[in-house]
């Protein structure tokens, strides 16, 4: 068996802004730039399967990685950015402070609790499929997505207590099987 990838799909305009995104964003042009280099970066790393957020952005980044590898793809909305209703379009900075409460519902969106529990059902999906995977199975989601799994569902060494990033395009590379060890987290040397 091989490795678990966890990938943060490539940049859109919106992420470049810092905008709250809507689920057909397409991706910029760097983001198709880095969608290649990504492809290019996984190509030999024994992918057979992957499984990505239906979003425009992810399903992209997904194809494009698809193209330079023998893998299937199936689309899994389970996988879609944490909804923020009517925060779209609004700049982060704006709307920061009331993503991490736990209380803060956005109207027409999810509330933490119901995005952890989201992410959390399609870990144990994924779970599942990782035994019938001949090869690598590789993830393609969304910024709070990576940010939930790692905290909540996968084993690294360094202090969870500091600020992960997951730029657009990153990698990460986990076990196969518990206790789901992290070997590289939110890698972008692909795309230096």
């Amino acid at each position: 068996m091989g490795y678990l990838y966890l990938i943060r799909h490539a940049e859109t305009a919106l992420n470049a802004s810092r905008t709250v995104q809507w689920p057909n964003t397409p991706l910029s042009r760097h983001g198709r730039w880095q969608a290649r280099h990504l492809g290019s970066r996984l190509r030999d790393t024994g992918l057979t399967q992957i499984i990505s957020s239906d979003y425009l952005r992810a399903q992209t980044t997904a194809e494009q990685i698809k193209s330079t590898s023998e893998a299937g793809l199936t689309l899994d909305s389970r996988l879609r950015e944490r909804d923020l209703g009517e925060l779209r379009g609004l700049p982060y900075a704006a709307v920061n402070a009331r993503l991490s409460s736990n209380t803060f519902v956005p109207n027409g969106g999810e509330s933490l609790s119901t995005f952890h529990a989201r992410v959390s059902n399609m870990w144990a999906f994924v779970r599942t499929e990782i035994p019938k995977t001949k090869g690598s199975l590789a993830i393609v989601t969304h910024g709070f997505v990576c940010m939930a799994l790692v905290n909540q569902h996968l084993q690294f060494e360094a202090e969870k207590e500091h600020s992960i990033t997951f730029a657009n395009a990153s990698v990460t590379i986990v076990d196969t099987h518990a206790p789901w060890r992290v070997h590289v987290l939110a890698c972008e040397n692909h795309l230096s």
